[in-house]
């Protein structure tokens, strides 16, 4: 009788150990099934963050060819639309506000400026200090180029307008105490358009039609894109309807393929009525200041929390 005792007794200890050690095991396996679904979950986030670094300085559609090819990737686009905007008195103001500030009001100022080029379907080059660079049919076809790259500095012109007289609602939206205004100046013609695959990669334009946009804008009107007769060519009969073209009482110079200059006639583009473009603006404007308002907001919190 007690052998039997025993044996069922140390069968039961068996079975219990047993049953303890593949507990162990099942819940070791599923917290190792955990940690890597979380490492999975991380690395995927960290995979796309990676692309949206990328995405901010090479296109999406060249990205897609530079995934595929081990050379540099260089496209000759015979007629494309370059416009650079660039701030009034950016120097001066650099002096009177912390680095921390101007760093600020540029991310905001790109916000803005990055909004109006994506609805328009042109497409961010770079920007170079205070100066903003856009193209159009460079990376993605646009039949309409000259009036797509019109359209986007005249609406970032009247967009800032806007800004600069309701920006007191978006308190922790960093912007000049005076209005912030931009010039702007567009031209059209050929360019080179490439990446370069170094260690960083580098998409870029090259040619005397983003030179010339450069030169424009340094002179351009106020509320004004200051362009070429070759960006004005071309123009719908409708769209063309919408401007106001004055001779710049200017001349530009043109580097011909040939090496040689030439002087072109340039204009100061003004929008004949603003209303029609004024409600679109206005809220691409309030969404993109509300949402820098509220991470503003909440990133000064933190600061606060963590400083107590």
């Amino acid at each position: 009788m007690w052998d039997a005792v025993y044996y069922l007794m140390l069968f039961y200890v068996v079975h219990v150990a047993v049953h303890f050690t593949m507990e162990i095991r099942l819940r070791k396996q599923f917290a190792l099934s955990l940690c890597i679904q979380q490492m999975q979950r991380e690395l995927e986030e960290a995979k796309e963050i990676s692309k949206g670094l990328v995405r901010g300085v090479v296109p999406e559609e060249v990205l897609q060819r530079v995934s595929f090819s081990c050379t540099n990737i260089a496209d000759t686009v015979e007629s494309a639309s370059c416009i650079v905007f660039d701030i009034v008195g950016f120097t001066p103001m650099c002096g009177s506000i912390s680095p921390q500030k101007v760093v600020a009001m540029l991310a905001v100022l790109f916000s803005l400026v990055d909004a109006v080029v994506e609805s328009n379907g042109c497409a961010r080059l770079k920007t170079l200090g205070d100066a903003y660079v856009a193209v159009a049919n460079v990376s993605r076809p646009a039949e309409n180029h000259r009036e797509v790259i019109l359209q986007t500095g005249l609406d970032v012109l009247q967009m800032l307008h806007y800004v600069n007289s309701v920006i007191k609602r978006y308190p922790a939206v960093d912007w000049p105490s005076s209005s912030l205004h931009v010039r702007a100046g567009c031209h059209t013609g050929p360019v080179l358009a490439g990446v370069i695959l170094m260690k960083n990669l580098v998409y870029d334009v090259w040619g005397p039609t983003l030179k010339l946009s450069e030169q424009l804008q340094e002179s351009a009107a106020p509320n004004a894109v200051h362009c070429t007769a070759a960006t004005l060519a071309g123009l719908s009969a409708q769209f063309a309807g919408e401007l106001d073209a004055q001779p710049a009482g200017c001349d530009a110079n043109d580097v011909a393929d040939d090496g040689s200059t030439r002087l072109l006639q340039t204009f100061q583009v003004f929008r004949r009525d603003a209303t029609a473009r004024e409600p679109l603006l206005r809220r691409m404007a309030d969404g993109v200041l509300a949402r820098l308002d509220a991470r503003f907001s909440a990133r000064c919190v933190g600061d606060a929390t963590s400083s107590v």
